[in-house]
């Protein structure tokens, strides 16, 4: 009873949080629009930390050994997964070069 009256008694107050000066916007007056209020950034874009065919130092990086967690392919063929600034690496396990990324196809638990 008591939340009832109170939720009664400040519903009308958060009405009036916004006076006439104070230049208030809502979505269906198209105020952003205008170009009065907000501004649109756009992140930039960051290069992948190693590209295709760079060869890495030995003990640089973490090789990621748990693959079935991270829902990845098992590992053969001569190459391992590296873990290289929150990026997923394919790489050759003798010459240790970068064979190509696979971020993307491993699950969230990554």
């Amino acid at each position: 009873m008591f939340r009832t009256a109170l939720l009664t008694l400040l519903l009308p107050a958060s009405a009036l949080a916004c006076p006439d000066g104070a230049k208030c916007i809502t979505p269906g007056d198209g105020g952003l629009n205008r170009g009065s209020a907000g501004k649109w950034v756009t992140a930039p874009v960051s290069s992948p930390p190693v590209e295709v065919g760079h060869k890495l130092e030995p003990g640089q990086y973490p090789m990621v050994f748990n693959t079935r967690y991270y829902g990845l392919p098992p590992v053969r063929d001569g190459w391992v997964y590296y873990e290289i600034e929150n990026e997923i690496y394919r790489v050759d396990r003798d010459t240790l070069e970068v064979l190509e990324q696979a971020t993307d196809e491993a699950n969230r638990a990554f």
